[in-house]
């Protein structure tokens, strides 16, 4: 084969390698939203249970 098709195949190899990697970040960028969204879902959800049990001792 000629070396011109050797190098648009390297190119093309690597292309698609880098759009794998862009996939797999993107799903790790998304998975560490939700994480982080989770997290303040909780936070919220611990800090309310605290200021319901503080408005019942109160009370």
């Amino acid at each position: 084969m000629p070396k011109e098709v050797h190098q648009v195949y390297d190119t093309l190899k690597l292309m698609e390698q880098e759009e794998d990697t862009k996939k797999v970040e993107a799903k790790a960028e998304k998975e560490e939203e939700t994480r982080l969204k989770d997290k303040d879902i909780s936070n919220s959800t611990n800090a309310d249970n605290k200021k319901d049990q503080l408005l019942d001792i109160s009370a």
